[in-house]
């Protein structure tokens, strides 16, 4: 690698119990990651620094264009679409190739200097026992799929391709609506001191509550509004897949 290119550095964190499972685990999805990151709009996966007493790094290309809805703030909305369309056919790339992403969200979404969307932290989140800047143990309420928030002591459950639809249905939620701070849910009033970690909305997501379109920037915008709502269904198993997705943003 040329010494002038910027590189991100993630480090990865784990106990030291478990952290000999986790590096055989991440060697082996380490090939998956290099090949789906050659593809279209898909951040590049430049691999793994590992030293004997340290946690192992994932490196990755620095983009200066690191947040989705901070870099669509102000774009007309055919803008908006390109962008849309590039990141289902990213997760399509993810999808065919059996790679979850687990924790698709805006801050996930790096841009490209030519403009170009590009799904980064791909697949990290599927591994137990692991964690990093942000792949986290406890799922971000508002983009996460509610099947991966239980609300009681129940068996986790791992994020899957349907989870990752209901994901994308919240991320494109937000990119229509075209405003940086536009926030899931924000109908639900939460409590940051009484309620830190959101239970609250977690259990209205549980009892079918989702984003109103009346709050968002859907007013001429129904057909997408609809789409949306299909990625959001209780039932994991009556979601749209990501090629129905693509072909109904078409």
């Amino acid at each position: 690698m040329p010494s002038h290119v910027q590189v991100a550095v993630k480090v990865l964190k784990f106990t030291p119990q478990n952290r000999r499972k986790i590096e055989e685990r991440l060697k082996r999805e380490v090939v998956t990651w290099k090949k789906v990151s050659q593809l279209d709009y898909v951040a590049d996966f430049l691999g793994i620094y590992c030293t004997p007493n340290d946690p192992p790094y994932l490196v990755l290309p620095y983009y200066k264009h690191n947040n989705l809805l901070r870099y669509t703030s102000g774009c007309h909305l055919d803008a908006r679409l390109v962008l849309a369309k590039e990141i289902c056919r990213g997760l399509d790339t993810l999808h065919g190739n059996n790679v979850v992403h687990g924790d698709l969200k805006p801050e996930n979404i790096m841009i490209s200097d030519s403009g170009h969307a590009q799904i980064a932290d791909f697949g990290v989140s599927i591994i137990p026992g692991l964690s990093g800047f942000t792949t986290v143990i406890n799922w971000n309420a508002r983009h996460s799929a509610p099947e991966l928030l239980p609300i009681t002591d129940s068996v986790p459950v791992k994020p899957t391709k349907e989870t990752d639809i209901f994901s994308l249905g919240i991320l494109l939620m937000q990119l229509f609506d075209g405003r940086p701070e536009c926030l899931p849910y924000n109908h639900v009033h939460i409590d940051q001191h009484r309620d830190p970690h959101e239970i609250n909305l977690i259990r209205a997501i549980h009892k079918g509550d989702r984003p109103r379109s009346e709050n968002y920037g859907f007013k001429y915008q129904a057909n997408r509004w609809a789409l949306i709502e299909k990625c959001w269904a209780a039932d994991p198993r009556s979601r749209l897949d990501i090629g129905r997705v693509r072909a109904k943003l078409a």
